[in-house]
């Protein structure tokens, strides 16, 4: 099923809204930046959202529910 253009707008905006969130990704990015510079914390940007999407699409496809269910997956991937 496509998504509509409302439901998309729906996502982007929550997934704005959860980025903007100060957290443990958002202090980890500002030392990067503060510490190595610019080109450093927009690599770091790109590789904690690579590492957002992934999960999201992971999440989206059901497989979180297998995660949650087995304590292997679940550690392999904390890990990892």
């Amino acid at each position: 099923m496509p998504l509509s253009n409302r439901s998309l707008a729906a996502f982007a905006l929550t997934s704005l809204v959860i980025e903007m969130t100060p957290g443990p990704n958002m202090t980890y990015l500002a030392l990067v930046s503060l510490s190595q510079g610019i080109r450093a914390g927009l690599a770091a940007v790109g590789g904690v959202a690579l590492g957002l999407s992934v999960y999201g699409a992971v999440a989206a496809l059901g497989l979180s529910a297998a995660i949650d269910n087995s304590p292997l997956l679940y550690e392999v991937l904390r890990w990892g």
